[in-house]
């Protein structure tokens, strides 16, 4: 699978010569075109006993996979009046991975306080009920912040797709004040 590595070099060209006690660099790189293990060998021709000299190179593909990025990692509404709604605040989800991002149900807020957060459907471009983000793309949820009743207030933003580490919690909290 010699094709699938590829080499550059600072030494001379033949049929120069490496003055004694002289270095030079080879640099391998590994650029599979399947998933799977693959071997070769670099091989470097000289004068030297044992030529030509043989470097085994071996690498693994691993198979394309989508990878989800949260930004932020959790909101914080800060105080707001039982009642009212906050100004909706933006999760973007971005697919950094190298497959398609398949969201596998519906965005759902959990938590004891769920009922308090709300998603923003205006602020909102993810597909909240399943589907799916290319490689390189992302959306955004919009989400509010509607207390009912004083105090501390919690819940998360909770996203199942098919990147490692699912489901996917975005912390959320808030503090209910009076009227």
């Amino acid at each position: 699978h010699a094709a699938e590595f590829a080499q550059t070099n600072d030494c001379p060209a033949a049929p120069a010569a490496l003055p004694a006690g002289a270095t030079c660099t080879i640099q391998v790189v590994f650029k599979p075109a399947a998933t799977g293990e693959e071997t070769a060998a670099l091989s470097i021709s000289d004068n030297a006993p044992g030529s030509p000299q043989s470097v085994p190179l071996s690498g693994t593909a691993a198979p394309p996979a989508p990878a989800l990025k949260l930004t932020p990692a959790n909101l914080n509404f800060g105080d707001q009046a039982v009642g009212t709604a906050s100004t909706p605040q933006v999760i973007t989800l971005a697919n950094t991975g190298s497959a398609t991002l398949n969201l596998t149900s519906s965005i759902t807020i959990g938590g004891e306080n769920a009922a308090e957060f709300k998603l923003v459907a205006e602020k909102t471009t993810c597909p909240v009920n399943g589907g799916q983000l290319q490689p390189g793309v992302s959306c955004v949820l919009g989400v509010s912040f509607a207390p009912a009743a004083v105090g501390a207030k919690t819940a998360q933003v909770i996203i199942v797709d098919d990147a490692e580490g699912s489901p996917h919690p975005v912390p959320l909290a808030g503090a209910a004040t009076p009227k």
